[in-house]
C-alpha cells in the first residue's frame, strides 16, 4: 500500500531567536504528526536555528538583512516555488503584513496569520500596528490567535469576525518542569544560598514587561526581608536602565541581571515566586512555565492573564504599573510559605491537565491537516 505524500507547511517568521513564539513553535512542530514543517526566516536565521534542525525541522534563511530591502522578498518566492507548501503560515506583526500585502497578490498563498498579542500599548508603534491590522483584516480570510483573549481583543477591538478566528493555546512540556533538581553549581554561581528567598521574572528586558516596577517593589521590602534577592531572566534595551535604576537604589548583589539562559528549569526550581509585571500580553508562556515548576505566580491583572491564573487558586494578580500593590503582595507570598505552596500545587496541576504540549501540539495538527 502507498504511502500518502506528508503535507507541507511553511512558517514565516523575521528569524529564530529566543523569544515566546519561536520557543513555542521549537516545541510544538516536532510533535505535530504527519506534516512537513519548513521555517522560512526573513532577516538571519536567529539562536535557535540549529535547534529546530536537530529536531527535524528544515530552516531556510532569506537573509534580507533588514525589512527595507523589499526587493531581495523574490528569494521569498523562489523558496515557496521550490517547495510548493499546502499552506503558509505567519507568525508577528511584519511576515503577517508581508502575508497579506505580498505573498497573497503576488505568489499565489493565503497565508494565514498566527496572531499573538494583543498589541494593547498606547505607544505610536501599537496604534499604527492596530491600523494596519485593521485595514488589511479584508485580506486575511482565516487567523489563529494563541489565547481567546487575544481572539476578542481582534474581534472587539478591529471587528475581525469572530468565525474566522481559532484558538490554539501555546503549551508546554510539563514535566520537563517537574521535580527538578538545583544543581549546586546553580546556586554557587548566583551566590543563592539554602535559605534565600528567591523572586524570578523571565521576561525580555523590554519597557512593556514593566521590570522597572517590579524593581522599585523588590526595594520598598528589601530592608526587611535580607535575605530575599531578585533574578531577572532575559535581556534587551532595558538593561541598561534597569541596571541604573538597580545602582540608585543600592540594590547591586540583591537584583541579579542573568540575560538569556538556557537552564530556565533549575532557575525557577530553584525559585519560591514567579513575577511578571508585563503590560500586555497574548499566552505567556513563561507563566506557564512557572506554573509547570509548582511557582506561586504573581502576575499583572490584565485580560489574556486570566485564562491562566484564577487569583486566590493558582496565582495572584496585581494592577499594571502599581509597585506599591506588587509589594504589597510580594510580602504577603513572602510570609506565607503555606499560600505559596498551595497556589503552586494547583497552578502545576492546571497546566499538566490542560496545556500539555501534546495535547496543544493534537490540536495544531488536527487544524493544519483541515486547512492544508
Amino acid at each position: 500500500m502507498a504511502h500518502m505524500k506528508a503535507k507541507r507547511v511553511v512558517h514565516l517568521l523575521p528569524n529564530l531567536n529566543s523569544g515566546g513564539c519561536e520557543n513555542q513553535l521549537l516545541r510544538v512542530l516536532p510533535k505535530v504528526e504527519g506534516i512537513e514543517h519548513i521555517v522560512v526566516t526573513l532577516l538571519d536565521e536567529g539562536s535557535l536555528a540549529d535547534r529546530f534542525r536537530s529536531a527535524g525541522v528544515k530552516v531556510v534563511n532569506l537573509n534580507l538583512a533588514n525589512y527595507w530591502r523589499i526587493w531581495r522578498l523574490g528569494r521569498l518566492k523562489g523558496a515557496l516555488n521550490k517547495y510548493r507548501p499546502d499552506l503558509v503560515i505567519s507568525y508577528l506583526f511584519v511576515p503577517d503584513m508581508i502575508g497579506r500585502l505580498i505573498v497573497k497578490p503576488f505568489m499565489g498563498y493565503v497565508p494565514i496569520p498566527f496572531l499573538r498579542s494583543t498589541y494593547e500599548y498606547p505607544s505610536l508603534t501599537f496604534r499604527g500596528i492596530r491600523l494596519a491590522e485593521r485595514l488589511t483584516k479584508p485580506l486575511v480570510s482565516r487567523y489563529l490567535a494563541n489565547s481567546a483573549s487575544v481572539k476578542q481583543a481582534f474581534v472587539k477591538g478591529l471587528g475581525v469576525d469572530s468565525k474566522k478566528i481559532t484558538v490554539i493555546h501555546n503549551g508546554i512540556e510539563a514535566k520537563k518542569f517537574k521535580d527538578v533538581s538545583v544543581p549546586d553549581s546553580l546556586r554557587h554561581e548566583l551566590g543563592i544560598k539554602k535559605d534565600t528567598q528567591v523572586i524570578t521574572c523571565v521576561a525580555n528586558l523590554h519597557p512593556n514587561k514593566g521590570h522597572r516596577y517590579l524593581v522599585e517593589a523588590f526595594a520598598s521590602l528589601a530592608k526587611d526581608h535580607p535575605k530575599a534577592s531578585l533574578l531577572l531572566v532575559g535581556d534587551g534595551i532595558e538593561r541598561q536602565a534597569l541596571e541604573r535604576q538597580v545602582d540608585d537604589l543600592g540594590l547591586v548583589g540583591r537584583v541579579l541581571f542573568l540575560g538569556r539562559r538556557t537552564d530556565v528549569p533549575a532557575i525557577l526550581a530553584l525559585s519560591d515566586i514567579f513575577v511578571l509585571p508585563t503590560f500586555f500580553e497574548g499566552m505567556s508562556n513563561a507563566i506557564m512555565e512557572a506554573m509547570a515548576s509548582g511557582l506561586a505566580c504573581l502576575v499583572t491583572d490584565i485580560e489574556p492573564n486570566h485564562e491562566l491564573i484564577k487569583s486566590g487558586e493558582n496565582g495572584l494578580f496585581f494592577p499594571v504599573r502599581n509597585s506599591k500593590i506588587l509589594a504589597r503582595c510580594l510580602r504577603e507570598l513572602l510570609e506565607d510559605k503555606r499560600l505559596r505552596e498551595k497556589l503552586g500545587r494547583v497552578a502545576q496541576q492546571t497546566i499538566q491537565r490542560e496545556y500539555d504540549i501534546d495535547v496543544v501540539a493534537k490540536q495544531f495538527g488536527t487544524f493544519l491537516e483541515k486547512y492544508s
